[in-house]
């Protein structure tokens, strides 16, 4: 049976967290926490779509910046799960740089924020220079 997806662990026991899947027949690939991610070549990093983050210490989160600097001219979302504070955190290292330029670029974020009962969801685009859109949010039922 031909494999499904190959994952690495990027840095070592001592070194930011960060694991780099890709999913082979689906020509894309997946960042469980962004720690230091400086050893994923740059071509890899295109390929990623989702980013899963724990908690967003900075350990867990520094390498956000090099992900979106690296696929700012693709047209495919990002989408970035995360803790309830995700949206924030996202937020502000939008608006931590200057985007004079950056209406001319494709890229849109979208953020899902997980909390005990739902899961909020927002957008920012680079056409709309990364302000904050509301989608819609999802309550989750406990049974």
């Amino acid at each position: 049976m031909a494999r499904l997806f190959h994952y690495k662990i990027v840095n070592d026991a001592f070194g930011d967290p960060c694991v780099f899947v890709r999913l082979l027949r689906e020509r894309r690939a997946l960042l469980f926490d962004v720690g230091d991610i400086r050893k994923i070549p740059f071509n890899e990093i295109l390929k990623v779509t989702d980013i899963f983050v724990t908690h967003t210490h900075i350990d867990h989160f520094i390498g956000f910046d090099q992900v979106i600097r690296a696929i700012l001219r693709r047209p495919e979302p990002l989408r970035v799960y995360g803790p309830e504070n995700i949206i924030e955190c996202v937020q502000g290292k939008l608006k931590g740089y200057t985007w004079n330029l950056v209406s001319d670029y494709p890229l849109t974020i979208e953020v899902y924020a997980i909390k005990k009962n739902s899961v909020k969801c927002v957008k920012f685009s680079a056409s709309k220079r990364f302000k904050m859109e509301n989608l819609k949010s999802i309550k989750i039922k406990n049974n």
